[in-house]
């Protein structure tokens, strides 16, 4: 190993559970294996969604490479049972955060979903005299009350669970871990961009609570960006993450985010240029550029067949979004005769790509053998595919032969991108891979979107404080 530290073995995961975060907005899986020498035991990893795909990240150990850290803590939380404490006036002011607590009543209590000031303020509460939920607003000392029918089984003096999300006007209230019954989500009914703090409220006094959680952050389903536009959000913090899904990248686009942004002449810019093909980071200081670093999007990804158009005739590949490639490998061993070697795998197979809907055949195909032997590589002039699909030419070869896939990718129309900021260190992931560990010296920063000359739209947007 040299000056390397040997990492653990984990060996026969398995029994996952997927649960939230203490901070919750992230999400963890939790699972068992065989550490080395030791007996059974309980391991985690942390949980990203690539849009509608779930990503773990894992299986690591202390001396795995890279950024692995712990969960994060919330901004604040109380574990302990307590009675009304009111309002949070303590805490930094937000215009997106996450609030959650555990309520015990038999009477009218809640929670405080936002609250400026005693003519300003927004409340969600139980009542078990009229057997509701309600969203209570006061705006400039003028009240409005919605009320909902909740099931007639609803249990009274035990335990449900309040969690509210505010993110600028917008409210989303569940309870007991589901959506509110009737409506869930409220709209404009608050000031976008007045600050504000959570916290809760007994009408009746005979009301507890249970652990509090209060973090600062926001978690948005998907935004469509216009073409040259940018958008700045959250406070301005030295610890926090941001992450999200871009898609509707093309080779004239030029989009991305801000994951440090001070002012307009201090800030950390990272963008996928579909001219160039790579991921580039422009860091600006004082209005003038310190660097600007640039990473190639190219890589070879493997892809299965999709069991929804794949038999033993024809294997049919999709990609999670289009891309532009140039060449694909084959495993030279059969996929039912290992012991069956081919010098020619892609010789047996009439090859396609899908575009918009269309199957068109692959053109100026040179098949070779890949620097691994194992592999035959066949280069093919770019093109722009949905998937690949390798039909037997033979009619009554019933053989599968190929199983996986491998592709080599240029460029394509979807990404993942996450930045985690802690203090001094940027860490820039693309697709879950960490790609850089940047030193940086800014102050307190927010985050933003931005997009060049096409309109894109992100999807998952993901950012939250990181407490110490």
């Amino acid at each position: 190993m040299r000056n390397d530290k040997a990492d653990d073995i984990l060996m026969t995961p398995g029994q996952p559970n997927i649960l939230r975060g203490p901070n919750g907005f992230e999400w963890w899986l939790v699972y068992m294996a065989n550490k080395n020498n030791d007996q059974r035991g309980q391991y985690i990893n942390r949980v990203q969604f690539f849009d509608k795909t779930m990503y773990v990240d894992g299986i690591t150990g202390p001396q795995t490479a890279g950024y692995h850290p712990t969960p994060s803590l919330p901004t604040f939380s109380m574990n302990m049972e307590t009675t009304s404490f009111g309002v949070l006036k303590q805490l930094k002011p937000s215009n997106a955060y996450l609030f959650e607590t555990a309520i015990k009543t038999t009477r009218n209590a809640g929670v405080v979903a936002w609250w400026q000031d005693e003519n300003h303020y927004a409340r969600v509460g139980l009542d078990a005299g009229s057997q509701c939920w309600y969203l209570q607003t006061c705006m400039g000392g003028s009240k409005s009350t919605q009320t909902f029918p909740l099931p007639t089984d609803f249990r009274w003096g035990v335990y449900h669970h309040f969690r509210v999300e505010r993110n600028m006007g917008i409210l989303k209230v569940w309870l007991d871990e589901i959506p509110t019954p009737q409506k869930h989500l409220f709209s404009d009914i608050i000031p976008a961009l007045t600050p504000g703090v959570p916290g809760v409220f007994d009408e009746s006094g005979n009301a507890t609570f249970e652990g509090v959680t209060y973090t600062i952050g926001f978690d948005d389903e998907e935004v469509a960006l216009p073409a040259e536009r940018e958008i700045l959000k959250g406070e301005l913090l030295c610890q926090y993450e941001l992450s999200f899904q871009l898609s509707g990248l093309s080779e004239q686009s030029v989009s991305g985010s801000y994951p440090i942004y001070v002012d307009k002449d201090n800030y950390v810019k990272a963008f996928f240029n579909g001219s160039t093909r790579m991921f580039e980071v422009t860091a600006v200081k004082k209005g003038q550029s310190l660097w600007h670093k640039k990473y190639s999007l190219s890589c070879i990804q493997t892809v299965y067949p999709d069991v929804k158009y794949t038999d033993f005739i024809e294997k049919n590949y999709r990609f999670s979004s289009p891309c532009l490639i140039d060449t694909l490998y084959l495993n030279r061993h059969d996929a039912d005769h290992k012991s069956t070697f081919v010098d020619d795998m892609f010789s047996l197979f009439t090859i396609e790509y899908l575009q918009e809907g269309k199957w068109l055949p692959i053109k100026n195909q040179l098949v070779e053998i890949a620097a691994h032997p194992a592999f035959n590589r066949l280069s093919v002039e770019p093109v722009k595919a949905e998937g690949i699909r390798f039909t037997n030419k033979n009619a009554e070869d019933i053989q599968r032969h190929i199983y996986k896939l491998r592709v080599h990718q240029q460029f394509k129309d979807s990404y993942n991108f996450r930045a985690v900021r802690r203090n001094d260190k940027l860490y820039l992931f693309v697709d879950g891979k960490e790609i850089d560990e940047i030193e940086i010296q800014y102050p307190a920063s927010r985050i933003g979107l931005c997009t060049g000359k096409t309109p894109v739209t992100y999807n998952g947007i993901l950012y939250y404080h990181i407490e110490k």
